[in-house]
């Protein structure tokens, strides 16, 4: 449906162009020019959501345009195949116009410009429309700044000094006290992409045999996306509103501003992880795949890790590194006692990144690339896991920085519906050395919660925070923001996946507290 729309539109600016073209003709170059240029855009605009759509079957959104910038992550072949159809769909639109002729459509002319005006402005699943909408949002959030007033009623609102308040049960089958601990942020990883909950039986072998021998939460989503939003939204119990990149003239994404100023926007806004670890005698480190001049590593500075790794600090090379080298790196960092004890090291893959392709291991014929990736993936854990079984100091969690959005090659290889968001189950498993295998339903509940639940798995109970997520030991703490996903603009309830009704008074004071929160989480512009 979308596809049609769009070539539908593409063929009205066609046919308007070289209509208006030839009106021009008599009028001077300024007039030709100024159709063309007009037109150059609209077919831009169009080629981009047609390529868009063959790629994730879906048109371009806030998540799209921010991966532009990182074009490494997303794949030299998405962005060349991208390119491809842009240019097709521009060559089309000015070589028409170009030989416009003898103008055998001027009965037509204007009829068909009206309808092809009243077509783009009043559909509402228009490609040019959705674009234009697609860029206010951009551009509102990057011209976002927080308000001081709001921020310290924030402040006083969620300040908390306990995580949780009582001790379940389900919390022995999982107890990680005075263990060393590993958290790996798996990219874009939803749970379907292990076996056992998908229609693959040796995709991945070795999730699958690390989930046999761990206790997993069930019903368990993440909270948001993308990675910059991810990673310091899991390790803080937040939501916040900017990401990593920006597509107005300032340029104030996270991912684009100076370190200088990254680290003034956003340290000691929120309490973290590897900061109540810190008051409590753990040392805290994380390894990043990227180079330690990517904003990321800075972002992850900011939450007070004892030391951030980067790509440069084990290869000569300037690049990141593949997961085959992340895992490896990590298995050296833990076995040859590089770390100081008791340790929580979290790490980040890029590997399996849409749009990414494996370097190394590939699933079957090597054709497919998400089963390439994930494959590759699977083979890399798989090879750390074994180097620390026999540890019995150590525990490992596996989860995601977020889900992904089910593209077109995506459908095609798991049977997921189209869906326009990156919310869905991800892993949440911990293998405990000292612990039997089991399964917790999380019901639905998502990413704010990994922060409390481990740091209560760790019987660690009183620091002062602003979570906004429970334990997911504590059942009846059930805080409304534990069945809230939040993208950009977009809200949605876990586990239903139902966007949130603006108009709906409940829904309506949800979205409302967070987007008040972001003036907590965001920065310190207004100072």
């Amino acid at each position: 449906m979308l596809f049609a729309i769009t070539l539908w539109e593409l063929i009205f600016v066609i046919l308007c162009t070289a209509y208006l073209f030839r009106k021009c003709m008599r009028r001077g170059g300024v007039c030709k020019a100024s159709i063309l240029c007009i037109s150059f855009i609209l077919s831009f605009i169009l080629g981009g959501q047609l390529s868009a759509l063959f790629a994730t079957g879906r048109y371009v959104d806030v998540l799209t345009l921010s991966n532009l910038y990182s074009y490494s992550d997303v794949g030299w072949k998405i962005i060349l195949s991208s390119a491809l159809v842009i240019l097709l769909c521009v060559s089309m639109t000015l070589l028409v116009a170009l030989a416009a002729g003898k103008g055998w459509y001027k009965p037509f002319g204007w009829a068909i410009a009206v309808f092809s005006l009243i077509f783009v402005c009043a559909n509402p699943q228009g490609a040019i429309r959705n674009f234009v909408r697609t860029g206010y949002i951009t551009v509102n959030q990057s011209f976002y700044s927080p308000n001081a007033k709001i921020r310290e009623v924030q402040k006083k609102l969620y300040a908390q000094e306990n995580i949780f308040s009582s001790d379940a049960d389900q919390r022995k089958a999982f107890d990680l006290r005075g263990k060393n601990i590993v958290v790996v942020f798996a990219e874009g990883f939803p749970l379907e992409f292990i076996d056992k909950f998908n229609r693959y039986n040796d995709l991945t072998p070795n999730i699958d045999r690390f989930l046999a021998e761990s206790v997993y939460f069930d019903n368990y989503f993440n909270h948001t996306a993308s990675t910059f939003r991810g990673l310091r939204g899991q390790l803080t119990s937040s939501y916040q509103l900017r990401r990593g990149y920006s597509h107005s003239n300032e340029k104030n994404g996270l991912a684009q501003i100076s370190g200088d100023k990254l680290k003034s926007t956003l340290s000691g806004n929120l309490v973290s992880v590897p900061h109540i670890l810190k008051d409590n005698n753990y040392h805290s480190y994380f390894l990043s795949t990227h180079l330690h001049k990517y904003q990321l590593n800075l972002m992850l500075e900011t939450l007070e890790f004892d030391r951030v790794y980067g790509a440069d600090d084990f290869l000569t090379t300037n690049n990141e590194l593949t997961d085959q080298q992340l895992f490896s790196t990590l298995s050296d960092l833990i076995n040859k006692d590089k770390l100081k004890k008791p340790f929580f090291i979290g790490t980040y893959n890029l590997g399996t990144h849409f749009g990414q392709d494996s370097p190394d291991v590939k699933y079957g014929d090597g054709k497919n690339s998400i089963l390439n990736t994930i494959r590759n993936f699977d083979d890399a854990f798989g090879k750390f896991w074994s180097s620390v079984k026999d540890r019995k100091d150590t525990a490992v969690i596996l989860t995601a920085d977020h889900a992904v959005i089910p593209g077109q090659l995506y459908t095609a290889t798991f049977g997921t519906p189209h869906r326009g968001f990156p919310i869905d189950k991800v892993p949440f498993v911990v293998w405990n050395p000292d612990r039997k295998p089991g399964v917790l339903d999380a019901g639905g509940r998502n990413s704010l919660d990994l922060a409390p639940t481990l740091l209560q798995a760790l019987g660690i109970r009183h620091a002062f925070n602003y979570f906004l997520g429970c334990s997911l030991f504590e059942p009846s703490c059930n805080k409304p923001f534990e069945h809230i996903a939040n993208v950009d603009d977009g809200f949605w309830e876990t586990p239903s996946l139902r966007a949130l009704d603006p108009k709906d008074p409940k829904d309506a004071g949800n979205m409302q507290k967070i987007k008040d929160f972001y003036n907590l989480s965001e920065d310190r512009r207004f100072q």
